[in-house]
């Protein structure tokens, strides 16, 4: 399935927030991090309400995350504009980057359930954080 496909989906069902989660990869074996990528305020493709939203989605979750003990490196939010699902997207969202498969110490705490369950659950306080404000 393609990112406009997926972007399809979210739109045709009028999404309150469109997720994608990801893990990173680097030719840097030492690359870690979470990160959440953003579309910048200069995106042509995307309404100006749907980058206001989109970033507040962003924010809230990178709040529970850096509140989460067992995440150690978080690099942030990162705007970038070349993303294909949040160009072809009409309602808000953002996609989140757990850490680097390619590092070894990371790879494997994202191998681990309870970690996982952790990183998510921050990452679900932070989305209800967003839809109570809605």
């Amino acid at each position: 399935m393609s990112n406009r496909e997926r972007a399809d989906i979210a739109n045709k069902s009028n999404a309150d927030v469109f997720l994608r989660i990801h893990t990173d990869g680097s030719i840097n074996k030492k690359e870690k991090g979470f990160s959440i990528l953003t579309t910048s305020a200069k995106n042509p493709y995307i309404s100006k309400n749907v980058y206001k939203k989109s970033l507040v989605i962003s924010n809230e979750i990178i709040q529970k995350i850096e509140k989460n003990k067992k995440v150690e490196d978080i690099k942030g939010i990162i705007y970038r504009d070349d993303l294909s699902g949040a160009n072809w997207s009409k309602v808000p969202g953002t996609l989140i980057e757990l850490g680097y498969m390619t590092n070894r110490e990371e790879d494997k705490k994202l191998a681990d359930s309870r970690y996982l369950k952790s990183i998510t659950n921050s990452i679900a306080d932070g989305i209800d954080q967003y839809l109570k404000k809605k």
